[in-house]
Formats: structure tokens, C-alpha cells, sequence
């Protein structure tokens, strides 16, 4: 009765974990790329306003 149970439980919990991580794999993962594309779009700007300031702040 024990195994039974036992294998009906991780099953169980096995369908509840992988509905779980569906959406959450979704948006874990969406919400990375867009850090990444944030980051990139940050360091990008950063290296443009540093290597084009000094003859702005000079004026």
C-alpha cells in the first residue's frame, strides 16, 4: 500500500511541478532575455555617452 501510494504522490506532484514550470519556464525565460536586452541596450548607450561626452562637456 505504501509504494502505491508513495508512486501516486511523486506522479502527483510531478504533473503539479511541470504545470508549475510551464509558465514560469515561459516567463523566467522571457524575463532573461529581456535583462539581456536591457544590459546590452544599457552598455551600449553608456559606451556611446562616454566616448562622445568629452568633446560635449569641453563645451
Amino acid at each position: 500500500a505504501r509504494v502505491t501510494r508513495d508512486s501516486s504522490r511523486q506522479n502527483n506532484w510531478g504533473q503539479r511541478t511541470s504545470a508549475i514550470n510551464g509558465p514560469f519556464g515561459l516567463a523566467i525565460s522571457l524575463g532573461n532575455a529581456i535583462v539581456v536586452q536591457t544590459l546590452a541596450a544599457i552598455v551600449l548607450f553608456y559606451l556611446r555617452t562616454k566616448l562622445t561626452s568629452p568633446p560635449v562637456n569641453s563645451t
